[in-house]
């Protein structure tokens, strides 16, 4: 049986091949050169179409490589910014301190005067 279908199956080849040979023989043989041409053209075409595809591949990795470039850059640029906005909050915070310990010395500073005047008259209990 296995080798029965076998000889089917070539037989059914054999007829597509057949086939296909009657319709080239009915073709023109101009038809079949412009066929031929345009079959080297597709290949020609494949060559082409690499070889853009790979300019192409050598583009966008330069370019790749131009936005990498640019990102370190503005992140570089990005740490200067929260390094200047760091040091003006630290600046902030220190001139706010300053000016706490200001008031505050001005502060014990009238207290102690005011209390010397009303003393005036000595060193209190001594």
């Amino acid at each position: 049986m296995g080798e029965s279908s076998h000889k089917t199956h070539l037989e059914r080849h054999e007829e597509q091949i057949e086939t296909i040979l009657n319709h080239l023989d009915e073709l023109p043989l101009e038809h079949i050169e412009r066929m031929e041409d345009k079959i080297k053209g597709l290949g020609n075409g494949r060559v082409i179409i690499q070889r853009d595809f790979d300019q192409l591949e050598t583009e966008l990795q330069e370019a790749h490589t131009q936005i990498s470039g640019f990102q370190r850059k503005q992140i570089r640029h990005d740490d200067k910014i929260v390094l200047a906005r760091v040091k003006t909050s630290t600046l902030e915070i220190l001139t706010k301190d300053i000016q706490v310990r200001h008031r505050s010395d001005m502060k014990s500073l009238l207290d102690k005067n005011h209390e010397l005047k009303s003393h005036k008259g000595g060193p209190p209990d001594y």
